[in-house]
């Protein structure tokens, strides 16, 4: 016996996205389908246009990344009624005009925003650099782009948000980017670099382990605070040099010990040692401190 579901002679269509704001927050669009509505936005304005969900597979988003103005295909589970619309993708295109006055455009008259350019992402044809946005430092932040369609991969949202996955030869990548300028980006050598173009905060409730197999630089323009609940230990197999700009000055709670292997040298326009027993010796023959003592001098704002 032949089945008798309603849902048996869906038909397929083409149109249009006018309307992405679901009230229910659950992904559904309102769509214009050629043959089905009339571009007459008086006799059907986009408010009586039908909800259409998308048809998504397990790893669908929160909310579909589609804009008024985009063109889809889908189907109506209702068959010629027309009131049960499912979209199955968004199609790519060149617009070659928008009018926000007749339907089967954005009704705002926002999008596209670029005529006569594809929709998908700039960044995808390689026509537009992510490291146009990587504002230039004093340290001058590593980056590689020559994408080459079709090989990189590229989500880009209105705002300008992008998630690349850069597979074009030599030029491997993946960079997750805020559309303010900062990125996370990983370069074809696996060297990874961070940038923030403001605050950044790092927090971690349990332990922390940083080990570099090369040289670490650390800077700020402004003040650098170190601070430690417990003990704080600093070591190095070779020299170490302090040096400061303006006053150096050195406390403890408790005793405290300076221990050489050498010779130790103290100067000063005047030295004084106080304490229930003391014996300081110094001047003008004494030990120059070893290792280089200038001071660092991290990139100014000027420099950026």
């Amino acid at each position: 016996m032949k089945n008798q579901s309603p849902f048996g002679e869906f038909v397929w269509f083409q149109g249009v996205i006018e309307d992405v704001a679901d009230p229910k927050m659950i992904g559904r669009v309102r769509v214009r389908a050629i043959g089905y509505h009339t571009e007459d936005i008086n006799e059907l304005p986009v408010d009586l246009l039908p909800w259409a969900p998308f048809l998504n597979g397990t790893s669908a988003m929160s909310s579909p990344n589609v804009l008024p103005g985009d063109w889809v295909v889908g189907f109506f589970l209702d068959g010629d009624q027309a009131q049960q619309p499912v979209i199955m993708g968004m199609l790519t295109g060149i617009p070659k005009a928008k009018d926000k006055s007749t339907g089967f455009n954005d009704p705002s008259g926002t999008y596209p925003r670029v005529l006569e350019k594809p929709t998908n992402s700039p960044s995808a044809r390689g026509e537009t650099l992510v490291s146009d946005y990587k504002a230039k430092t004093a340290w001058q932040n590593p980056t590689v782009f020559g994408a080459k369609y079709p090989f990189n991969h590229v989500i880009e949202t209105d705002k300008t948000h992008l998630f690349e996955m850069d597979d074009t030869e030599g030029s491997e990548r993946v960079c997750i980017f805020h559309h303010k300028g900062s990125y996370v980006e990983f370069l074809p050598d696996g060297t990874i670099v961070v940038k923030s173009v403001k605050d950044r905060w790092d927090v971690t409730f349990g332990n922390g382990t940083m080990l570099y197999n090369g040289n670490l630089k650390i800077g700020a323009v402004g003040d650098i605070n170190m601070a430690a609940g417990g003990s704080l230990k600093i070591s190095a197999g070779g020299d170490v040099a302090i040096a400061a700009g303006g006053s150096l000055d050195l406390g403890a709670g408790g005793s405290g010990t300076f221990v050489t292997g050498g010779q130790l040298g103290l100067k000063g326009s005047k030295l004084d040692a106080q304490g229930s027993a003391s014996d300081a010796t110094g001047g003008p023959d004494a030990v120059e401190a070893p290792g280089d003592t200038s001071v660092y001098t991290p990139p100014t704002e000027e420099a950026k």
